[in-house]
């Protein structure tokens, strides 16, 4: 069985990084947005700027969790 490796990082308006990881079985909305909401639940109220590499549902994930970001494909 294989395995995905994620990592997220997020740097706010003063530069402070935080930096999170995930390892998925398989990939999809749902998973996206367990992803997403995780940081929400830790205090993070938006994204401004996603960079994300095409996967599929991800748009719509951060649309149902964070206000109109900007998306961009890697």
């Amino acid at each position: 069985m294989s395995h995905a490796f994620y990592n997220v990082l997020a740097i706010d308006k003063e530069g402070h990084k935080d930096y999170w990881v995930y390892i998925a079985h398989n990939e999809g909305a749902d998973f996206w947005l367990s992803v997403l909401t995780n940081p929400h639940n830790r205090g993070i109220q938006d994204i401004l700027i996603a960079c994300v590499d095409g996967f599929q549902g991800f748009p719509d994930a951060i649309g149902s969790v964070y206000l109109d970001p900007t998306v961009q494909l890697w």
